[in-house]
């Protein structure tokens, strides 16, 4: 996988997957599970999406 891809995916305002990490680290952190559930989701589905 590029790492520039990788920079460049965006989730609901939050650019790259280290942004997406800490965000979700944050939902957890906060007690959203569901909502990390979603980001994780989201970014699974970006990753195919762009190894296709």
């Amino acid at each position: 996988m590029d790492k520039e891809f990788l920079e460049n995916i965006v989730l609901n305002g939050i650019a790259g997957v280290d942004g997406i990490c800490d965000m979700i680290k944050d939902c957890i952190d906060s007690g959203d599970l569901q909502g990390a559930k979603d980001w994780i989701d989201q970014l699974n589905e970006e990753i195919y999406e762009g190894s296709e």
